[in-house]
């Protein structure tokens, strides 16, 4: 059985009823075109933001900077200091990307001129001493490399590790594959300075690996993908997973191919490692939804599929951000829209894990004034806190100059894991389904067109008075349209199936079904939702109720275009 936990988003900056405040974090001596967010990073009381065209006192053409913020005591937060490169020239593009510890700041300068290199670029590592950032460290490529450019695409650090990866770069020495094979290059620190200890690819790819685009770290195990790697014309994407060896160097220990090898699916354009599972996103496949896939790591180091995670709307560019923790994963992408599928605003989908089902059961959707879309979008997310930057947030007077707002996430789920209510079996040979498509699972609805029966079922709840419950339907046809009906049954009323359609309704005597959410169903013939808290009409404590789905079908067996899924009968809580 598919359980759930999950909170509501309810709007933008609310998680439900226990989150806390929105807040927005800019610079105060902004310009136009600042653009600030285009990367971002939060950890416990410090956020940084990197606008990598930004510093040079706002000119032109300056060499990027990254903001810091930091929060006192009454979880308030003001804005800290900018960071520019030391000896920053015109478009270093200082602040790419930036990654962020307890104690360390990384940030990629990614045009960065080094001595009779021009170009070539460079990693700035920053110690936080509690009221600034001290620069300590800058990492350049290391030597053994083809290639002008170090090409750091992504950086991740875990503790004193440090790891860059590097989509474009390729080895020379007994590794070297071919141009763009791509490398991740691994520091260590040793109590005094960053060493490098280890550059590493995957020699089976193949032009072009371009493995690199994304990294992530554990311990010692390092997530490295590229989401443009290409088979037969389509940007497929895939991941290739290293583990430290006890010599000290990384090897590749797994690789994970697209789950839509005949599509664009960008597979590792974002990715979150948590420990021994992964949450890695294919972009636009199945028909444009998207994707997260969870993988666990096995005894035999192998990483194995192990659940999916899919919207219920249409998502472009889904995934872009995404964080896994524990039973809770965040999906940020910069084109959720979920009314109108031709605007792309931007937002953040919530899943939770319960029972061995991962559930779409939150959604934040950022303001209308947003939306055309932002292809810098950037998230990140502690474990009680969410950064959502927007680079073209226009403010203070300034157009573009970019910002982000701190979101609170909540401290507990108000849904329960509980399956609630009694699910209902309705073809009988009393009440066969009309054209023998009498289900195999007795609690399923008749067969539809997919070969088998839909039905709904909810966890939690059905408080009158508060939001408590969600409904999951599944086995519906790809994207349909479909329709929650309720039949309000007092306790002495008996229920009657009825054909209807392709299918059966339970029907009361007496009492005509009351149609209370229209939904679409996503690619995999599922869907989600949580009904909002509301005044209720001849509803009261102990009332039971039937919920059935009603949906559309042209290719069903019966032929009359429409079906009821299985459902349940509940009773209403205050």
């Amino acid at each position: 059985m598919k359980l759930t936990a999950s909170y509501i988003i309810t709007a933008f900056g609310l998680f439900g009823s226990t989150a806390g405040a929105t807040q927005l974090l800019t610079v105060p001596d902004g310009r136009d075109g600042l653009r600030l967010g285009t990367s971002a990073a939060i950890h416990s009381d410090v956020a940084v933001l990197g606008a990598y065209k930004g510093g040079w006192s706002n000119q032109p053409f300056a060499p990027g900077l990254v903001a810091v913020f930091r929060k006192n005591a009454q979880g308030v937060w003001s804005y800290s200091e900018s960071i520019e490169p030391f000896d920053g020239e015109s478009q270093d593009w200082f602040g790419w990307k930036v990654a962020l510890t307890e104690r360390w700041l990384a940030v990629i300068c990614l045009n960065d001129d080094l001595p009779s290199q021009n170009g070539r670029g460079s990693v700035y590592v920053y110690e936080d001493l509690g009221d600034h950032f001290s620069f300590h460290s800058r990492l350049v490529p290391p030597p053994g490399g083809n290639q002008t450019n170090f090409n750091a695409d992504s950086v991740a650090l875990d503790g004193d590790r440090l790891v860059v990866g590097s989509g474009s770069y390729h080895l020379i020495d007994a590794q070297y594959i071919g141009p763009n094979s791509g490398a991740i290059h691994v520091y260590d620190f040793d109590g005094a300075v960053w060493q490098h200890s280890d550059s590493a690819t995957d020699g089976r790819l193949g032009f072009p690996g371009g493995i690199g685009q994304a990294v992530q770290i554990h311990g010692d195990v390092i997530v490295a993908g590229n989401h443009g790697y290409r088979i037969n014309g389509h940007e497929t994407g895939l991941v290739v997973i290293f583990e430290r060896s006890p010599s000290g160097l990384w090897e590749v220990i797994d690789r994970l191919d697209s789950p839509y090898p005949d599509e664009n699916a960008q597979f590792s354009r974002g990715m979150s490692l948590d420990g021994d599972q992964l949450a890695v996103v294919a972009n636009y496949g199945s028909a444009g939804y998207g994707s997260v896939r969870i993988y666990n790591r096995t005894p035999s180091r192998k990483w194995r599929l192990r659940a999916a995670a899919y919207p219920d709307v249409w998502v472009a560019n889904m995934g872009r951000f995404v964080d896994l923790r524990g039973q809770r994963l965040l999906v940020g992408g910069d084109g959720l829209a979920p009314a109108i599928p031709s605007v792309h605003s931007g937002g953040v989908m919530h899943f939770t894990h319960c029972g061995g089902y991962w559930g779409l059961d939150g959604r934040l959707q950022i303001p209308s004034y947003f939306q055309g879309g932002n292809f810098e979008q950037s998230f990140a997310f502690d474990d009680d806190q969410m950064l959502v930057a927007y680079p073209e947030l226009s403010t203070g007077g300034f157009s573009s100059v970019g910002g982000a707002y701190v979101v609170r996430l909540p401290d507990k789920n108000p849904i329960t894991c509980d399956e609630l209510g009694t699910p209902i079996a309705l073809p009988s040979a009393a009440a066969p389904c009309p054209c023998g498509n009498d289900p195999v699972d007795p609690l399923e609805g008749c067969v539809n067109s997919t070969g088998r029966g839909a039905r709904v079922w909810a966890r939690g709840q059905l408080s009158i008075y508060s939001v408590a419950c969600q409904f999951h339907m599944e086995g519906l046809p790809p994207n349909t349209l479909g329709l929650v009906a309720n039949m309000r049954q007092l306790p002495d009323e008996a229920a009657l199936p009825a054909v209807s359609g392709d299918g059966l309704l339970l029907r009361h005597p007496f009492v005509a079904p009351s149609f209370i959410h229209v939904f679409r169903a996503n690619a995999q013939g599922e869907a989600d939702w949580i009904p909002p808290a509301m005044e209720p009409i001849g509803i009261f404590p102990g009332t039971r109720g039937t919920f059935q789905v009603l949906y559309r079908d042209p290719g069903g067996p019966c032929g009359t275009g429409m079906n009821w899924a299985a459902g349940f009968v509940g009773q209403f809580v205050p």
